[in-house]
């Protein structure tokens, strides 16, 4: 199987053929931004260890053992709590950052990258809000 289709089966976890089109792809979005925040974390967490950083080794733990419950839930059909949790674990993440490494530690940028996934997630298609009624809003008017 290729990469592509490796990722269209990853990222149609969760979707049913009655959704509608909105619903579908908020729920692929939203699986494929869990997929590349857990690389991503692997990542940090694989260069922390090669350099004997330990100072992070929990969070990013915490944040793997959370992030597989993303897709969990797109199983289920609860993806608007898949939403709430994909938002509290980069939110938990940059607030452990914050606390950990100060002010002067820039991890305020984390917290705008995590407010436009958040952003992302929540817009359809054609860049209006969809009519879920609890996910973030955004319109582009």
């Amino acid at each position: 199987m290729s990469l592509k289709g490796l990722f269209n089966t990853y990222s149609n976890i969760g979707t049913k053929p009655d959704h509608k089109p909105w619903e579908a792809s908020f729920i692929r979005k939203l699986n494929l931004l869990a997929f590349f925040g857990t690389l991503n974390v692997i990542f940090a967490l694989t260069v922390f260890l090669s350099f004997d950083y330990t100072y992070f080794f929990w969070d990013c733990v915490l944040v793997l053992i959370f992030a597989p419950l993303v897709l969990v839930l797109n199983t289920f059909g609860k993806y608007v709590w898949s939403a709430y949790l994909f938002s509290f674990i980069g939110y938990g993440m940059f607030g452990s950052l914050n606390l950990k490494m100060g002010d002067n530690s820039h991890a305020f940028i984390l917290y705008f990258l995590n407010h436009e996934y958040c952003s992302v997630i929540g817009t359809k298609g054609n860049d209006e809000t969809h009519d879920c009624g609890s996910c973030y809003r955004i319109s582009f008017g």
